[in-house]
């Protein structure tokens, strides 16, 4: 308890006291509730195909991708979460087995795959009639090899997977990818 006469700490609000209003710093915000300060979810999903969500690792961004997936499916949205390269923290925070590089739907609205440099390659070879020689790079053992033969072609592999399901017939709403620690 307070002695009479104490004042409350910065961040407490004394009971006695009319509560304050808060002024929005920004005017868009002005009609959002204090713990909203943002713009809309379907205004912020409408704003871009893909959504990527990368930094360091364990700071949170499976968790932002699960929240951001399931409530923009939840808003009406069909939403495409890809995990690169086993992350697999992902299937787990949603209660599912872990994922694979064919798309499951995890809810109405909700699918997830898995996405990999070496599979994105083996895809590009086998869909441009090349199956044996995709077979030669599995069983010889080389697939890892050719896919980092160049710096930075993994991230071109992933990245260009991305863009083509962005462009498919069957392509989501939304595109959130859940990116390795940087």
């Amino acid at each position: 308890a307070r002695e009479q006469g104490e004042e409350p700490a910065e961040d407490q609000h004394d009971p006695h006291e009319p509560a304050r209003e808060v002024t929005p710093r920004h005017p868009r915000v002005a009609g959002c509730s204090r713990s909203m300060r943002c713009m809309e979810l379907a205004q912020f999903c409408a704003s871009s195909r893909i959504v990527i969500v990368a930094g360091k690792g364990g700071v949170g961004k499976t968790t932002v991708v699960a929240t951001l997936a399931t409530m923009a499916a939840r808003s009406g949205l069909s939403v495409l979460v890809v995990e690169v390269e086993g992350k697999s923290g992902l299937s787990a925070a949603l209660g599912l087995p872990p994922l694979a590089y064919e798309e499951v739907e995890a809810r109405p609205g909700l699918r997830l795959r898995a996405l990999s440099a070496d599979d994105a390659l083996l895809e590009y070879i086998d869909q441009r009639g090349l199956q044996r020689i995709s077979g030669r790079l599995v069983r010889s053992g080389t697939l890892d090899v050719v896919s980092t033969a160049v710096p930075g072609m993994r991230d071109i592999l992933l990245l260009g997977k991305v863009k083509q399901l962005e462009q498919s017939a069957s392509a989501p709403d939304l595109i959130v990818l859940d990116a390795p620690a940087a």
